[in-house]
């Protein structure tokens, strides 16, 4: 990956443009030029980043679709569960409102 390339040169003739003096000019556009490239993100590091954005995405939307499946499961599970205690409860309620006849 080639480092970006900051025009010192240019920047520094601005600088004079606008009243900077020559060695004034020259010397911020120097430092100014070091700092610039060690910190602008180019087209390069973008794409990395997105790559590694991308990827952590479809493994977070893995994670999702197997926590889907298991409170799927789970829901199935419980609705079972329910069902079967909703027939306990009837057979239960049927068995009170005989004896509770039985006693009329």
């Amino acid at each position: 990956m080639t480092q970006p390339v900051i025009d010192t040169l240019r920047l520094a003739d601005r600088l004079k443009e606008s009243g900077f003096q020559d060695t004034q000019a020259e010397g911020l556009a120097r430092a100014l030029g070091g700092e610039f490239v060690d910190h602008i993100v180019t087209k390069a590091d973008l794409d990395s980043g997105i790559k590694l954005v991308r990827a952590d995405y479809r493994a977070l939307d893995e994670k999702i679709g197997a926590l889907d499946e298991r409170i799927g499961a789970l829901d199935n599970k419980l609705e079972t569960r329910l069902g079967a205690l909703d027939e306990r409860i009837g057979a239960l309620d049927d068995k009170l409102e005989t004896r509770l006849g039985a006693l009329d």
